[in-house]
């Protein structure tokens, strides 16, 4: 059983909270290849190749295989990584020893309680290091010791998003009231099937809904990186019908879109520490 950090928006976090959230998916990088033909080019081969693995199109995948590769099994234990702020210490002497250190969580708004909490001798160690150790921290960089929210991973499969179910989404979170105030606030139609995400709700069609939030997130290209310099950009849209689906190149550099990915999917159940 290992033990991982999260990442979520500020919305998610609630979520889970509130235990209106229960899954969630992962892209995953690099993305799986389809080739049309064999390796020769010889005969029609249709098969999916992921690393060492591969599979018929529209066949399942390995799925034990390709699972022990993801971030997370069934077991592991998730802690929620939320941005904080430590606003004083013991002290900060002896980098050595473990400290406790006070501090507020930035998600409780004004109604933030102070926590005291030991860090360990490897956390004390990078937050003596830090140049700024005393200004507000993204969740990112959240130690381990601070997690106040712990969930297990109960399930893991690998999938496509589009092969999400009505079910599914509900369990992602996407049609509770904060989320469908969020993404009513644009203004895109949503493919031209139905014009805001509260037609959604109202709809109740969670699966439309999931969609529209993927596609908020993951459609735009993103820049990649190689010591410090923009190599290329990546999106991972629902389809290919969007506006940056068919782009080549995006602001002078190469953009891959790779629509409908292939995610790894992890269902999980909130537990205490």
């Amino acid at each position: 059983m290992k033990e991982r950090g999260v990442l979520y928006t500020r919305e998610n976090r609630d979520r889970v909270r509130q235990d209106l959230k229960s899954q969630t998916r992962r892209v995953i990088v690099p993305q799986p290849v389809f080739e049309k033909t064999d390796p020769l080019g010889i005969r029609e081969d249709n098969t999916w190749r992921w690393r060492q693995y591969a599979w018929k199109d529209g066949q399942q995948p390995n799925m034990l295989n390709i699972i022990h590769d993801g971030s997370y099994a069934v077991g592991d234990r998730m802690y929620l990584k939320e941005p904080y702020q430590i606003i004083s210490c013991s002290h900060r002497a002896a980098v050595s020893s473990c400290q406790h250190v006070l501090g507020t969580y930035l998600d409780d708004g004004d109604d933030k309680e102070r926590f005291l909490i030991r860090l360990s001798k490897a956390e004390w160690k990078k937050f003596c290091d830090r140049k700024k150790p005393y200004s507000k921290t993204s969740s990112m960089f959240m130690y381990r010791s601070l997690a106040r929210d712990w969930s297990k991973a109960t399930g893991v499969r690998v999938e496509r998003v589009q092969d999400i179910s009505e079910a599914d989404a509900e369990a992602e979170g996407v049609c509770d009231a904060a989320m469908i105030k969020r993404l009513a606030m644009r203004d895109e139609p949503i493919k031209g099937v139905v014009n805001s995400a509260v037609e959604c709700a109202l709809l109740r069609e969670p699966r439309l809904a999931y969609e529209y939030l993927w596609d908020s997130i993951n459609a735009k290209p993103k820049p990649k990186k190689n010591k410090d310099e923009i190599t290329h950009y990546v999106s991972y849209p629902w389809d290919d019908t969007g506006e940056y689906a068919k782009m080549k190149t995006y602001r002078g550099k190469p953009h891959y879109c790779y629509a409908n990915p292939w995610n790894f999917v992890y269902e999980f159940e909130r537990i205490n520490p």
